[in-house]
């Protein structure tokens, strides 16, 4: 059974004062037989060799990534470094981190997690992903990569990210090591049982009007109803032109008619043919609507879900990965939704870290299905 620990600091560039004040958060004297380490930051903690410093001091390997921003232990910001330490001693950890992705090209994916999965000695039951953020592959493709190698086992993760919002900068983390364009997967394995919880946004803010996709090609949405995608979400009375436009946070909702609760899909770009360029893939047949994100009910959503994981009665641990895009749309809130979260999450130590997408399970007619997603705010509890 896991126990996690949480520890955090602000201290950027006193690497020793920063080192010190996460350590001294931590009760050493009660870590079981096995541990790892979690860390979410803002990337100025690695440029200025935090992180080498504290993957040097833990006796333990740390594994994560960048964030927009994050929260544990009550405290919340987008210039945060946040460490959230599992502890077991009947649960095995095991860390990788992939060789650089390429277009196209899986096997570094795969190959990570085999190296990871051979030193568990058992089946894992969970996996911990931390994706890079890369133009040429999608997140829903490092995803289904690694479901295919796993065999299904439940994935939960995000895709790193930073505050520049042209993602330049973000980094996977694994050792002390930052990376670009490489994966960092964290197996779990023995007396674990976690619950995966996804609130995206409310029924009534999702239209009625339903479409059908007609012709998608991965994550690249053609036509709706036979009708160029651009021409449809037009005649829906969405303005998709100029740089004023709002499209970037309109969610798609996406009904994969499988028995399992929509996905959210956010639209990054269009192409000069007129074709959507989506954060996920849209399969051809599955039935699109559109929805409106607005404070009141990111806040409820998120509440909703962070309740509904905490009446399972689990206190071992709650790792929160929300969608940049709820922050964004907080607007002059944005720190909101994590200070509801810490309102919410008193009697469980938590970690909550701001994600460009998010991997997730849902439960439908054949159990969990592993998801990604957009706009949502995504919760695994053990």
């Amino acid at each position: 059974m896991i126990k996690m620990f949480c520890a955090h600091t602000e201290e950027i560039d006193d690497v020793n004062l920063a080192v010190d004040e996460l350590m001294s958060q931590l009760p050493m004297d009660q870590l079981l037989l096995r541990s790892v380490g979690i860390v979410t930051c803002y990337n100025e903690f690695i440029f200025t060799g935090v992180i080498t410093a504290l993957a040097q001091r833990l006796p333990f390997e740390l594994i994560g990534c960048t964030t927009m921003a994050g929260g544990s232990a009550g405290a919340c910001g987008d210039m945060l470094l946040c460490l959230a330490v599992l502890t077991a001693d009947d649960v095995a950890f095991a860390c990788a981190i992939s060789d650089p992705i390429a277009e196209g090209n899986p096997a570094p994916l795969q190959g990570a997690y085999r190296r990871a999965a051979e030193t568990l000695g058992e089946a894992p039951k969970l996996l911990l992903s931390f994706l890079p953020m890369l133009p040429y592959a999608g997140g829903e493709v490092m995803m289904r990569a690694l479901d295919e190698v796993s065999g299904g086992v439940p994935s939960f993760g995000m895709i790193a990210c930073d505050k520049d919002l042209g993602m330049t900068a973000s980094y996977t983390l694994l050792g002390g090591e930052n990376h670009r364009d490489a994966a960092a997967l964290l197996l779990i394995a023995g007396d674990i049982d976690p619950q995966f919880f996804v609130a995206a946004i409310s029924d009534e803010m999702i239209q009625k009007q339903r479409a059908t996709i007609t012709d998608a090609r991965g994550n690249q949405l053609r036509r709706v109803n036979g009708t160029l995608v651009t021409d449809y979400l037009t005649a829906m009375g969405l303005d998709i032109s100029g740089p004023a436009n709002t499209i970037g946070v309109m969610p798609l909702v996406l009904d994969y008619n499988d028995g399992t609760p929509p996905a959210l899909r956010s639209i990054y770009a269009f192409t000069p043919e007129g074709y959507a360029q989506c954060g996920g893939d849209m399969p051809q047949g599955a039935t699109l609507s559109i929805g409106l994100l607005s404070p009141t009910d990111i806040l409820q959503t998120t509440a909703r879900a962070v309740r509904d994981a905490l009446a399972t009665g689990k206190r071992g641990g709650l790792l929160c990965m929300p969608c940049l895009s709820r922050l964004l749309g907080l607007g002059v809130d944005a720190f909101e939704e994590m200070q509801r979260v810490s309102e919410l999450a008193i009697s469980v130590p938590y970690l909550l870290a701001y994600s460009a997408g998010e991997l997730c399970p849902l439960y439908g007619e054949r159990g969990a299905v592993n998801r990604f997603h957009n706009f949502s705010f995504v919760a695994c509890v053990f």
